[in-house]
């Protein structure tokens, strides 16, 4: 899929994350991007075009997968799949890596 080209590779450019003290931890060059952050930037329309959803829904499936533990959310609509977005990119444990390997597996 054209979209999770350009995820990935905005995401492997500049990656950020919040930390549990309120800084945040930079990886890369700018623009720095969060996954959320990088998949509103493929298109940032409002409301968020459906197909912006389908994306959300499969990082967060992904996610799931790979990752259950950094997630508290249960993912039963499309909203909660963007918080499950959230949590994991900003979850202690997950480093940039971690989110290539998600948007690689989506």
């Amino acid at each position: 899929m054209k979209n999770l080209s350009r995820l990935f590779d905005q995401i492997a450019h500049g990656w950020w994350k919040l930390n549990d003290d309120g800084s945040r931890t930079l990886v890369g060059s700018p623009p720095h991007f969060d996954l959320y952050g990088a998949v509103r930037s493929l298109d940032n329309r409002i409301p968020v075009p459906a197909e912006m959803s389908e994306i959300f829904d499969a990082l967060s499936q992904t996610i799931g997968y790979l990752y259950p533990e950094r997630v508290q959310s249960a993912i039963v609509s499309k909203y909660d799949a963007r918080i499950a977005i959230f949590e994991f990119n900003d979850h202690p444990e997950t480093t940039q890596m971690d989110v290539l390997k998600v948007v690689l597996g989506s």
